[in-house]
């Protein structure tokens, strides 16, 4: 049956992919995949989920089954690994502005990897839970530093006008890494232990959730495939425009368009050879409505600047 279902869905996507490379307007632009950092941020949010989805799974049961505490405890001797995001997210959400998104969502995802696997070295049903928390909290520290950068970084390797089925690639390869990682991991504990008893639990535990952190481990490597985006003046920019098939003028570090804006939307700017108003001068529409503005930067994931 397991082999059965594998079957049907490598079909069904395969059905998928094949459609989406031959739609006219396809919901899924099989060309932003040619984008290495866009394919590398997709790569380690897919690793970074799934491998955050797999290890609550895992060690929710193993301090249930294997140490003996009620799902009450269990919740409150999580809390380290589960509170951090108060504290990480919004300071690496500000450190990646300032040294890029690579180091924090690599080293983020090396973080994660090493506190699981920890884990998985220290389980027993025994070991005091002081020893615990440690890897607790350094995996926490890594999966949200990791977090909230890695949709930003798959989101500013597009051009504006994809930014939407951007980020629905996104969401939805999060969701399926989730699903792909619960799935490994069950069957890595099936293949080596059982329910019942805690040592039988802990001989299917320890290894089920050291692949688990291997995933983590991988998405550090992928992460390196981020970039805070070349220069689009340079020719490796211009390269990296077209890969993804960005269809508008572009300049600066990342892709930004010349265009105007009126009432909230996005107008195109006037020929090259008009003269252009200056930021901070008003000039009336055409149609005598609203008046606009030159807004010569417009960059993915930073709005107007």
């Amino acid at each position: 049956m397991t082999l059965g279902a594998l079957a049907v869905g490598v079909i069904s996507l395969s059905a998928f992919l094949a459609w989406e490379a031959r739609a006219t307007d396809p919901m899924l632009p099989l060309r932003l995949f040619r984008s290495r950092p866009f394919l590398g941020a997709n790569a380690t949010g897919f690793l970074m989920i799934g491998t955050l989805s797999a290890s609550a799974f895992l060690v929710a049961q193993y301090f249930q089954l294997g140490l003996g505490y009620s799902p009450m405890q269990t919740g409150l001797r999580l809390l380290p690994w589960t509170a951090t995001p108060l504290v990480i997210a919004p300071l690496a959400g500000k450190l990646s502005d300032r040294i890029g998104r690579r180091p924090i969502l690599s080293l983020g995802t090396l973080l994660q990897g090493v506190g699981i696997e920890w884990l998985a070295i220290l389980a027993s049903d025994h070991v005091n839970y002081s020893a615990l928390v440690p890897p607790l909290i350094l995996s926490g520290v890594g999966i949200f530093m990791a977090m909230p950068v890695a949709a930003t970084a798959a989101l500013s390797a597009v051009p504006p006008a994809d930014i939407g089925k951007a980020s629905g690639v996104n969401s939805t390869l999060q969701r399926f890494g989730s699903v792909f990682a619960v799935a490994v991991a069950s069957a890595v504990f099936g293949a080596f232990g059982k329910l019942g008893a805690a040592d039988t639990f802990l001989s299917g535990f320890r290894p089920a959730l050291g692949v688990v952190g291997a995933l983590a481990l991988l998405g550090s490597v992928t992460a390196l495939a981020v970039t805070s985006g070349p220069s689009l003046r340079s020719g490796r920019g211009r390269r990296a425009q077209e890969e993804i098939g960005a269809d508008t003028p572009v300049e600066g570090r990342i892709f930004s368009t010349k265009r105007s804006i009126s009432s909230g939307t996005l107008r195109p700017a006037p020929p090259a050879d008009s003269p252009s108003p200056s930021p901070n001068q008003p000039s009336a529409g055409n149609d005598g409505g609203p008046k606009t503005r030159s807004c010569n930067h417009y960059v993915a994931g930073e709005g107007i600047r």
